[in-house]
């Protein structure tokens, strides 16, 4: 169970590093935005809590919004939502309104708060098809946190459990071909059933090479 275990986390860590380096690929030419919303408590307007993960430029920024939307009682945020759009601008080049913003060789940290956003929505209808709009407001920021790193360190990052098992592996086959005990490389040529230095049970292959049995002491 615990071998099954493992294979899968590195299975998903090498999609994972996989995921990262296609995103930071097409970072540069498109932004990709995954969001989850939830309402809190209150009404009048209503307040949302907003998490988001960003790819956009070659950068990869982590953050979370609160905001307070003008909406009826029973309105509810759509949960997750994916977004994506052309022309995708550096988080360290977007402007700050009311903050601050900390930026140092590709990283920074980021706190503002924004105005009134407004949309035109439909207020009135008549017959004959005839409608009137009017630009209301739709919500109000108060607070904006986020974090951000390049895409190549966040690639580095998610690649080093991938690099360490595919280290060991061909470690543990270079060993098994030469002899050696898997575990601590210990020359096992004349060894019996342990590993003089480490313990490890040895078997023998068909091919007369003595191969420890990991996990068996």
């Amino acid at each position: 169970m615990m071998r099954f275990g493992l294979k899968v986390a590195r299975v998903l860590g090498l999609a994972l590093w996989l995921g990262v380096c296609v995103l930071w690929v097409r970072s540069y030419w498109w932004m990709d935005e995954v969001r989850w919303k939830r309402r809190l408590e209150g009404w009048g307007p209503v307040p949302v809590r907003t998490i988001y993960i960003r790819s956009a430029r070659g950068s990869v920024e982590v953050g979370t919004s609160k905001e307070q939307r003008f909406e009826y009682r029973e309105w509810r945020p759509r949960m997750w939502n994916y977004e994506q759009g052309e022309g995708p601008i550096n988080p360290a080049a977007r402007a700050v309104e009311h903050g601050w913003a900390k930026k140092y060789a590709g990283f920074g940290l980021m706190r503002d708060w924004r105005g009134e956003a407004s949309a035109y929505r439909l207020i009135e209808s008549f017959e004959g098809g005839e409608v009137r709009y009017r630009n209301l407001p739709v919500s109000h920021t108060e607070s904006i946190v986020a974090v951000w790193a390049p895409s190549w360190f966040v690639a580095l990052g998610s690649g080093a459990l991938p690099a360490r098992w595919a280290y060991v592996w061909l470690r543990g086959r270079r060993r098994e071909r030469r002899g050696m005990c898997l575990r601590c490389g210990y020359d096992l040529r004349g060894a019996s059933e342990k590993c003089p230095e480490c313990g490890t049970v040895i078997s023998k292959s068909t091919g007369g090479t003595p191969v420890p049995q990991l996990g068996k002491t």
